[in-house]
């Protein structure tokens, strides 16, 4: 098989970005990883088109979007439920499956989780930028603007030989509550803190913040300042890091 499928969108959806992995060993450098928001369902879901799991996927957020296309290929859908239908009837999820020229690939609202990955089998011809095509805005311009998927967006994708259709079995599929515990390592700072201040951390839920990017998730939660007054010196960071 060596004729491109093209991809189509006619409806972007809320925000629908080409996203990978990300750019790995440029942070001293003031670029961030970024990639993908919802790490294990892109890898899946690039696992179940025969993919690299770092390969790229189209990342769509909330509200999904809405796809046409020409010629034949495979595809997989992972991550949020965006209640996704091919020709009118609901497309399968955590499966492969194919698509020709003529389908029409729609998704709707999230209905459980935020994000959704669509990912299709085969080498994206998209632009990369140290080594990676995510969209990631630095300093205010989109350095992959080919990557931002906008009505009339085409993207060809050069298929690879295809493969036995996989599953993810339901009951080994991600579960998306509203309400996600997380854990965390104390820091440095750590033992700056009283004890009450940290039970009340602890104690309590943080909303995230519409404000939340690709660098961080910001919590709308007050988190006190350093009690003994002096400043926090920035140090690197790593992944699940809080800082206050």
């Amino acid at each position: 098989m060596n004729d491109f499928l093209t991809i189509h969108c006619h409806k972007p959806g809320l925000q629908t970005t080409v996203q990978d992995a990300g750019r790995t060993g440029y942070q001293a450098f003031g670029v961030p990883v970024a990639g993908v928001m919802d790490g294990i369902a892109a890898q899946v879901a690039n696992q179940l088109v025969g993919n690299s799991p770092t390969s790229p996927a189209l990342e769509m957020t909330l509200l999904g979007a809405h796809f046409s296309f020409s010629g034949h290929g495979q595809l997989a859908i992972a991550g949020a439920d965006m209640s996704p239908t091919l020709n009118g009837q609901p497309a399968p999820m955590w499966t492969t499956f194919s698509v020709k020229t003529g389908d029409r690939l729609i998704f709707d609202r999230a209905q459980t989780g935020c994000r959704a990955y669509l990912a299709v089998g085969g080498k994206w011809e998209v632009t990369q930028w140290l080594e990676s095509a995510s969209a990631s805005p630095q300093n205010g311009a989109e350095l992959t603007p080919d990557s931002v998927v906008g009505r009339g967006h085409v993207i060809r994708v050069l298929p690879h030989e295809p493969i036995a259709p996989l599953m993810v079995p339901p009951e080994q599929r991600p579960h998306y509550p509203t309400t996600q515990v997380v854990r965390v390592m104390a820091g440095p700072e750590f033992g700056r803190f009283s004890g009450s201040e940290i039970a009340r951390f602890f104690s309590q839920s943080h909303p995230v913040s519409a404000q939340s990017n690709r660098m961080g998730y910001r919590l709308e939660t007050h988190l006190p300042a350093c009690p003994d007054g002096r400043e926090i010196i920035s140090s690197g960071v790593v992944p699940g890091t809080i800082q206050v």
